[in-house]
C-alpha cells in the first residue's frame, strides 16, 4: 500500500505536470503493475485516484483492467459518473464496475430500485453494490482500518461482496 501526499502543496504540483511527465508515468505505472501482477505474484493492484478527468486518473484507467467508480446518490454525482464512463471509460473500452456510496436508507440493491433512477439504462447493471451510510464509518479518523478493526460488521461484509463480485466483471 502506497500513500499519496493529500497536502495542497502536492496537489498544486501534480496539476501542473507537463504532457511529457504524464506520459513517463503512464509508463511508470505500467512497469509498477507489471512488476506487482507478474514479478511478485499480486492478485490485485489498486489505484485510488481523485475524480474528474485529469491526467493521473486517465493514466489510471489506461492502467486498468476494471474501472470501479464510487458514486453517492446525489444528482450531480451520478450525472458525473455517467458522464465519465461514456467520455473515458468507454472510449478506452475498459469494463467499469459502479458502487454506490452513503445510500440514505437503503441497504439492499434491487433492480429497478429508485436509487438506481437517476444513472443511465446503460450502465444500471455496471452497479456491483450500494453501500448504506453508516455513520460510525464516516466518524472514524484516518488512523485506523475500519475493515480490520470491525471484520463483523454490515459494512465490511458488504465490501466482501463487492470485491467477490468484481471478480466477475
Amino acid at each position: 500500500m502506497g500513500f499519496a501526499d493529500f497536502s495542497t502543496d502536492a496537489i498544486r504540483e501534480m496539476i501542473s505536470k507537463g504532457r511529457s511527465w504524464e506520459i513517463q508515468a503512464l509508463q511508470r505505472i505500467l512497469r509498477l503493475r507489471k512488476a506487482l501482477i507478474n514479478g511478485m505474484k499480486f492478485d490485485v493492484c489498486i489505484v485510488d485516484t481523485s475524480p474528474g478527468i485529469q491526467y493521473l486518473s486517465i493514466n489510471a484507467v489506461v492502467a486498468a483492467d476494471v474501472s470501479v467508480v464510487v458514486s453517492t446518490m446525489d444528482d450531480s454525482d451520478i450525472d458525473g459518473t455517467t458522464r465519465m464512463i461514456k467520455e473515458l471509460y468507454d472510449v478506452f473500452e475498459k469494463k467499469t464496475a459502479i458502487v454506490i456510496n452513503k445510500a440514505i436508507g437503503h441497504s439492499k440493491m434491487e433492480k429497478g430500485e429508485k436509487i438506481l433512477e437517476g444513472l443511465d439504462e446503460k450502465y444500471r447493471d455496471a452497479v456491483i453494490g450500494v453501500l448504506p451510510c453508516f455513520c460510525e464509518v464516516g466518524m472514524l479518523k484516518r488512523s485506523s482500518i475500519f475493515v480490520l478493526d470491525e471484520p463483523k460488521h454490515p459494512f465490511t461484509e458488504m465490501l466482501q461482496e463487492i470485491a467477490h463480485k468484481l471478480n466477475t466483471v
